[in-house]
Formats: structure tokens, C-alpha cells, sequence
């Protein structure tokens, strides 16, 4: 057996003949946490905090899902998050990997607002420790003294690491050679320091992936306390520096790693690689719409045809530990292609967040055996999943977990642990009445890391969380009026009309009133308001709202208006008095007033009424991807639910991501781009940080369907509203 599961990778650990950059990072000002170097900064750090300074901090990331963030750290305040700028949404380039120079512009914009300079920056804190990473070779293994590539990245296209020519670090220059990363790095930095006019001798600490992840999902938590109770904390994703998997146990303000799997044998890469390759979509746009598909297949054990030799991909050790059986991934992964088919050629992957001409966009033929194996895969990953948190239980004790890395967007399998360790399993195990309590913050995945990375550097120089994340519309700033107003000057394929001021209440309720009518209509609108959500999750910032009671909409909006296969599901949002009326909440979801279920990373059974009353928002195996809507994070939103419950009945509204083949829409030129994209969208109501409010729709002819809007002002007008 040993010859089998993980001996193949035992026996090629990286060593020293892999080239260390820790040399040429410290040369350039750029140190690993823990160094001595590192801890000079941190001690001076420390000493302002004492002082009772304000300080803010940097975060920056040039790998996928690059960006800039920006936290403030105080002993009067805690950590205060103020901006995770992702580059993917100013460039819609999804994933973007390079120099965040729009994110960075947007950083410039924030200070000025704040009324700080780049003086006010203390550190630059980097999302990996990239040094670590390279000289364990992501795209390449030390095998029999010479580099080969890594059979986990095999089918990840050439070049995919970003580098930067110290002439022109924002270039994004692509390379093939292997060890790229601390050049890009420095280069990166050195870039920042120019655009932001930041000291030059200013440090830059990096910090490890992992631990940025499980800190910042752990500060934010409500689990964060000193109560005496422990916490905890899963990281689960393709792979940090040098792990795929960490597990940490959190008492307080105090986080210990317990494990850490390697890179080898990852989770992540092996939905990655399922949903990619059998799924028919690009590499990290697959997992989400794969684990939509999977509901459409035979989810038995017993009776699912590829499930019981998928299942052979994972040897499960002791201590939670996780084996990837390498003889499923010899010779290009022969054997995984013999349980359910040959893998896709690249080429003929399609990639639905780049969709140029949606007329030309054609799907994968929904088979049942795509579906099968969809479900094969994911029980396969529930079952490796399962198995680690098991352990985490059993040899703490813990009642609390809290969810991080980007499996952790796997909301169907955080639904499952869930209903599997309830009080039954606790009285069981601990003979204590209680049960798994979970938390998932809303970026979860490496859009996560930016942020984390200053906010772990804080809180492990001393600096005390509140447990409280107060909002996750954080990426960029609010539209002013003038930008709307301009870009719809220069948009001759739309028209708008002013509705008034939301900082008026009663024009507020009005503008609510109208929205809930014309969703109540079976119509389709977007909302663009605020400062975008960070995470991969549109929330009530850059959502399309429409009608959960109307059993044809699913199908209309994935074909008319997101053009999208139809196993793709529709999410709900909802009031808090109102969720549990329609869902099967989880107690172990209850902790902050059932806050864990406000961010769309858990799923929830859909009563037996709310299947024939909202059945527009409830998949195909009976769930739903549940989001509570609160009065002080979204006043309108929450408006618009309230009155929407007088047409309907209900306050519950259809929410999906204000975006057609491309990542959420962040700017407002993006936001009227989707009228020539849509095939039916009948407006988008824009909000201005100032309150205005512009109802704008395409003009006749723009799109397929033309715009209902004005057809159906005229009946509510005339007193057709309820």
C-alpha cells in the first residue's frame, strides 16, 4: 500500500539543490515573518500601538486574484478594514494575475478620502511567502536530480506566473521559466513604493498564505473571544506555500497550528482538476459551477456509477492525514480518466468569465454522465473533507470551525458537516449537549489573502479583533454622481430618468416600492451601488434582482439575461424575519443572529412550501444558497425585500451577480456595458455615494428583448400597483 499512496512524493521532497530566494527578497527589503529582520519591524510596530498610534497597513498580492488592501490598526479600535481592491474587477479580467495598478489607483483615492498620505503607511504586507513557494516548485518537482513538471499542474497552461521587468513592473510579462515569483515580487513592490510615493526604505514583510487566510477568517468571526472556548480553524484549498491543507486551533486571541498537509495531496487541485477537465470550464471558474451540476446527479454512494473508484484517489492515514493515490496520477492521470472518460483538451474548455460575443457562446451538452460524475466528485471531496474534520473534533473537542481557503466557497459540503456533526455526534463523542457551529467569511478563497495578510500581521503583533466583520462591500469606493453621470453622457445606447435622493426616507420607501413592482412583474433589475463586495459573491451591490415566485425565471435569466447553462442555480436573498420561514436554518449556523448565512457560503433545505411558492430559488436537489439581507448593511435592498413582500407574499427576491461573461461589474461604464451583453435586462437602478438615484434601460433595439420598463411605469402609475 505504502508503495502506492504518497511514496512518490516522500521520496522527491524539494532540498537544497532547489535555488532559495530569501537572500535576494532580504537585499531587496522584502522579509519572512519571524525573521529577524521581520521582527525588528515588528517591535517597532508594537511600540507605536502601545503608543496609542493609529497605523495602517498595506496588503499586496501579483498572483491570481491580485490586488491591494488596506487595514488601520489600533489598541483603541482593534483592526479596522477599509479597502481589498481586487484587480480582476477594474481589468474584468477574472483571476487577473499581475501589477494591481488600478487597485493601487483606487488606494490613492481612499487615502486622499481619509485624509492620510502615503507617510501614514507603516508596512507593505505580501499574501505568500514566495520564496517558500518556489522552492517547492508548484509548476515543477525535483525528481532523480533534475526539474520536471509537477503532475498536479500538468494541465495548467505554460507561463502562468506572473513576472515583472524591472523597466516597466506594471507590464505583466509572461515567462516560462519556473522561478519567477521574488523577481515579480520585488519588482512589485518596487513599483508600489513609486506609485503610492511611499518611503523607499519602507519593509515589506510576507507572511504565509495559509496563515493569512485562517487569521483574517478567524478575526472576523464571531467565535473570536476570550470566552474560554476553542475555535477551529480549516484551510483547505489547491495550495499555500508549502500546504495544501492547515489546520489550527485558536483559544482567545492565540493561534497554534495543529497540521499541515502537503501540497501533493490537495483537495483542492483535485476538484479543480475534475471540474476543469470533465466539467468543461476554465481552471478556477470550474469548481462553483461543478458542484451546481452535482445536484443534477445520482448523489447515492450506493448506486452513483464513478463513485466508488473516484473514491480511490484519496487514501485516508491516521491523524486526519490525506493521501492523493499517485497512481491514479501517473502517465497524465490515466487511470482518473478510465473511471468516467478522457479528459478535455484545453482548447475545448470554455471559459465564462471572458465571453467576448455571448451570441457565440455555446455550453457543454448537459449529459447524465457530466452530472454523475459531478456528484462522484463531490461526494469524493466531502468524504476526504469529512475526514479531516473529524479528526480536528475528536482530538479537540471543539464546537466551533471556522472555514477558510477556497474550498471553503464548497457551500453544499459546509451544509453537510453541518447536519452530520449534530448533537447526536457531540453526546456521542463528548456526552455535552451541543453541536458543530460553523463560520465562512464571505472571501474565503485567495481574494482573502490580500486582506489577510496585514490583518494577520497585526493580530500576531498584538493587535485585538473584534470578531465583527461590519461590511463586506469593500472593494473600491462608491460612484460619486459625476462619475455616473458621465458615463452614462457617453453611453448613446441607453436612457435614464432621476428617481430622487435615497438620503430622503420616504423617496427611499418610494424608489423601493418601484423596484419591488417591476421584479413583482416578472421584471429583471440590476442594483449598482456603493463600494462593490469583496469575495467572489454579489450581495445587494452589483446584484440583478428578480421574481422567486415565478417558476420560468430560472430558465429566462440563464438564457435571456446571464446566458448560462440551466443546471446553474439562482440564489435567494431574504429578511432575517423571513428566512427561517422558508429554510431550514441551521442552529449550528446561529451564532451573531444566523450572520453566517449574510455572505452566500452555506446552503440550506427549502421548506416543502417554499418549493411551490419561490420555486425560482430552490436548485434542483431541494437547497438553496441562502443570503439574509440586514437593514444597516443595505438599507435599499432591504426596502425593496420589505415591499416586495406586499406584491409577493414574500421577502424573498432572486439575487444573481450584476455580470454577463465577465467578473462582477465594478465601475459604472462596466455596470451600462451589460445592456449590449444581456439579452433582457429591463433596467439598472445606480446609486450614487451622494444618494441619487438613476434608473437607466436600453434604448429599443439594443437587446433582444426590449426593456419593459416604460410599459410597466405607465400601469404603475395609473394605479395598477397593489
Amino acid at each position: 500500500m505504502e508503495n502506492i499512496f504518497g511514496s512518490y512524493y516522500k521520496e522527491n521532497q524539494y532540498d537544497d539543490k532547489l535555488p532559495d530566494n530569501t537572500e535576494f527578497l532580504r537585499q531587496n527589503g522584502i522579509f519572512l515573518f519571524g525573521s529577524l529582520e521581520a521582527e525588528v519591524v515588528s517591535k517597532r510596530f508594537r511600540e507605536k500601538i502601545d503608543a496609542g498610534e493609529e497605523i495602517y497597513l498595506l496588503g499586496l498580492n501579483i498572483g491570481h486574484n491580485a490586488g491591494i488592501s488596506l487595514i488601520q490598526a489600533s489598541a483603541k479600535d482593534g483592526i479596522k478594514i477599509l479597502a481589498n481592491n481586487e484587480e480582476e474587477r477594474y481589468t474584468a479580467i477574472k483571476h487577473f494575475s499581475g501589477y494591481p495598478q488600478y487597485s493601487v489607483e483606487a488606494t490613492k483615492a481612499l487615502l486622499l478620502k481619509l485624509g492620510k498620505s502615503a507617510k501614514d503607511i507603516f508596512s507593505i504586507c505580501y499574501a505568500w511567502n514566495s520564496a517558500e513557494e518556489e522552492k517547492y516548485g508548484q509548476k515543477m518537482l525535483l525528481l532523480n536530480g533534475k526539474l520536471v513538471r509537477n503532475p498536479f499542474f500538468s494541465h495548467i497552461s505554460e507561463g502562468a506566473t506572473p513576472v515583472f521587468d524591472d523597466k516597466n513592473a506594471a507590464s505583466g510579462t509572461k515567462r516560462k521559466n519556473f522561478y519567477t515569483h521574488s523577481p515579480g515580487v520585488v519588482s512589485a513592490v518596487k513599483q508600489l513604493v513609486s506609485d503610492l510615493e511611499l518611503d523607499t526604505d519602507i519593509p515589506c514583510i510576507q507572511l504565509s498564505h495559509h496563515d493569512n487566510h485562517a487569521y483574517f477568517a478567524y478575526g472576523v468571526s464571531p467565535f473570536c473571544r476570550e470566552d474560554g472556548r476553542h475555535t477551529m480553524i480549516s484551510c483547505i484549498d489547491g495550495a499555500g506555500d508549502t500546504s495544501s491543507s492547515s489546520l489550527y486551533l485558536a483559544n482567545g486571541f492565540d493561534i497554534d497550528v495543529v497540521k499541515r498537509i502537503p501540497r501533493e495531496n490537495s483537495l483542492g487541485v483535485f476538484y479543480m482538476l475534475c471540474s476543469t477537465f470533465w466539467g468543461g470550464w476554465t481552471a478556477l471558474s470550474s469548481e462553483g459551477r461543478y458542484m451546481g451540476a452535482a445536484a443534477w446527479g445520482d448523489n447515492n454512494r450506493l448506486t452513483n456509477p464513478y463513485y466508488k473508484r473516484l473514491r480511490q484517489y484519496f487514501y485516508f492515514g491516521n491523524d486526519g492525514d490525506v493521501f492523493v493515490n499517485s497512481a491514479m496520477t501517473d502517465n497524465a492521470y490515466a487511470m482518473l480518466q478510465d473511471v468516467a472518460g478522457p479528459f478535455l483538451d484545453i482548447e475545448e474548455l470554455w471559459n465564462p468569465d471572458a465571453v467576448l460575443n455571448v451570441d457565440n457562446v455555446t455550453h457543454s451538452k448537459v449529459t447524465q454522465q457530466r452530472v454523475d460524475t459531478a456528484a462522484a466528485v463531490q461526494m469524493a471531496f466531502e468524504d476526504a473533507l469529512f475526514h479531516i474534520i473529524s479528526h480536528q473534533i475528536q482530538t479537540t473537542k471543539s464546537d466551533q470551525l471556522v472555514l477558510c481557503g477556497g474550498t471553503a466557497l464548497n457551500c453544499v459540503a459546509n451544509m453537510r458537516l453541518l447536519d452530520s456533526f449534530d448533537e447526536d455526534y457531540y453526546r456521542r463523542l463528548t456526552g455535552e449537549r451541543t453541536r458543530l457551529n460553523i463560520w465562512v467569511p464571505p472571501v474565503p478563497s485567495d481574494q482573502g489573502v490580500v486582506v489577510g495578510a496585514p490583518y494577520s500581521f497585526a493580530m500576531r503583533n498584538g493587535v485585538v479583533p473584534d470578531g465583527k466583520l461590519p461590511t463586506p462591500f469593500l472593494c473600491g469606493l462608491p460612484p460619486v454622481s459625476k462619475q455616473i453621470e458621465s458615463a452614462l453622457a457617453s453611453a448613446d445606447h441607453v436612457c435614464f430618468d432621476e428617481l430622487g435622493n435615497l438620503n430622503d426616507e420616504g423617496r427611499m420607501s418610494e424608489i423601493a416600492d418601484w423596484m419591488a413592482f417591476v421584479v413583482s412583474q416578472n421584471g429583471v433589475i440590476g442594483i449598482f451601488q456603493g463600494a462593490a463586495e469583496t469575495g467572489p459573491r454579489a450581495l445587494g451591490h452589483r446584484s440583478i434582482l428578480s421574481n422567486p415566485c415565478n417558476t420560468e425565471m430560472l430558465e429566462a435569466l440563464n438564457s435571456r439575461v446571464k446566458l448560462r447553462e440551466k443546471i446553474r442555480p439562482l440564489a435567494p436573498m431574504v429578511t432575517l424575519e423571513e428566512a427561517d420561514k422558508w429554510f431550514e436554518l441551521s442552529s449550528g449556523a446561529r451564532s451573531a443572529n444566523f450572520n453566517a448565512y449574510d455572505y452566500m457560503v452555506l446552503t440550506a433545505s427549502a421548506r416543502e412550501e417554499a418549493r411551490s411558492v419561490i420555486p425560482a430559488v430552490v436548485h434542483h436537489d431541494g437547497t438553496s444558497r441562502v443570503q439574509i439581507v440586514r437593514p444597516e448593511n443595505n438599507a435599499l435592498v432591504h426596502a425593496y425585500l420589505k415591499h416586495l413582500g406586499k406584491y409577493n407574499g414574500v421577502e424573498v427576491s432572486i439575487n444573481t451577480s450584476l455580470n454577463v461573461g465577465s467578473p462582477i461589474v465594478q465601475t459604472p461604464e462596466q455596470a451600462l456595458e451589460i445592456f449590449n451583453r444581456a439579452a433582457g435586462l429591463d433596467a439598472i437602478f445606480m446609486v450614487s455615494d451622494e444618494g441619487n438615484v438613476y434608473m437607466v434601460w436600453a434604448k429599443e433595439g439594443v437587446q433582444k428583448f426590449d426593456s419593459r420598463i416604460q410599459e410597466l411605469a405607465q400601469i404603475y402609475w395609473s394605479g395598477g400597483k397593489q
